[in-house]
């Protein structure tokens, strides 16, 4: 063997050494990174206990306990409603350290499928209300899910990837970590710890019952933070969120069509729109086709408000117009509060 041909041999096998050593430190570093950002959100997850009620999801049924995000010190929790669509008797939540908190429901947001909670004891302390952090989701980005649902005492972790953003009439956002029930209702963190969203199972629009197969599969969804919280403030009056329709109507019969028009206006709710208008977006989003444009009309709760861009005539303008409340079907009038969770798309 040559001594270029040596030196050849010795260099390469220091590069995979090298290589090797790199990964393993950056494979430490990435373990380092997700234990300090569950030890970070890990006071915030806290176990639900929920006492009475049956739940399930496509005959599948929910364990009695799922998991909750907690809000405030004194007490309130914010989680998915899919525990609470056949009403518990009694929630109890256990927080980090073991301790038990009696909880009351205050009222579900049936669009978000999101449900708020507060204790049953009003003199808590609490003046620490969570707040959204400045840290926007991305495609690609890592991210852990983390929940209580199975062990009070240690939060179950699933790392994985931001697949996609603005699913489900723009609801939410997809991730391929593993989310089940054994984090139902637990938050979206990234490697600092930051809370991106609260983790639900959520149907896709024109449904009312999430897919198993979607989870089966490793997709899940969570709903981002910022409006999750928004919607907080309006429960947190008692307020239930209904699933709203925006007043107008588009022309559907070709679903795959480049161009979306206004065929029907509610001309009492909506008095600047116009049949033929051409939709171009919705809440900043650009309408793609029919069916695009369908599936973001589906996500807003009555009384939301809507910014939509139009086209007239060549001219281009913004105009706001608020959702009005869905009719319910007749299997809706059965209970008080599952009927909607139950027939949120007709």
């Amino acid at each position: 063997m040559t001594y270029r041909a040596l030196s050849s041999f010795f260099y390469g096998a220091v590069l995979i050494v090298t290589a090797r050593e790199c990964a393993a430190r950056d494979a430490d570093l990435y373990t380092a990174a997700t234990a300090a950002a569950v030890r970070q959100v890990e006071p915030r997850v806290v176990q639900l206990r929920l006492v009475g009620g049956v739940s399930s999801i496509e005959g599948v049924p929910l364990g009695r306990a799922i998991s909750g995000l907690l809000l405030s010190s004194d007490g309130w929790v914010v989680t998915t409603s899919f525990g609470f669509e056949d009403p518990p008797t009694a929630v109890i939540a256990v927080l980090t350290g073991g301790e038990q908190l009696a909880l009351e429901l205050v009222a579900v947001d049936y669009v978000l499928k999101i449900a708020l909670l507060r204790p049953t004891e009003a003199d808590r302390p609490g003046d620490d209300w969570l707040k959204p952090e400045a840290s926007p989701l991305r495609v690609g980005q890592t991210v852990l899910a983390v929940g209580r649902s199975y062990n009070a005492h240690a939060p179950n972790v699933s790392r994985g990837v931001v697949s996609a953003l603005g699913r489900l009439s723009a609801r939410a956002v997809q991730v391929d970590a593993s989310v089940s029930s054994a984090n139902y209702g637990g938050p979206l963190v990234d490697l600092n710890g930051h809370i991106l969203g609260l983790l639900t199972p959520l149907p896709a629009a024109g449904s009312d019952r999430m897919s198993a197969e979607w989870y089966d599969s490793g997709i899940g969804f969570a709903v981002p933070i910022d409006r999750v919280l928004k919607s907080v403030e309006i429960l947190r009056a008692g307020h239930d969120r209904l699933p709203g329709a925006l007043p107008f109507s588009i022309d559907s019969k070709n679903p795959l069509a480049s161009s979306v028009t206004v065929a029907k206006v509610d001309d009492a709710a909506a008095p600047s729109l116009r049949v033929g208008d051409r939709l171009a977006s919705i809440e900043s989003t650009p309408v793609l086709n029919p069916t695009h444009a369908l599936s973001l009309m589906a996500g807003f709760c009555n009384g939301e408000q809507a910014c939509l861009k139009l086209e007239r005539a060549g001219e281009i303008f913004e105009t706001q117009v608020v959702a009005i409340q869905k009719k319910p079907v007749e299997s809706d009038k059965k209970t008080p509060r599952a009927k909607i969770a139950r027939g949120v798309d007709d």
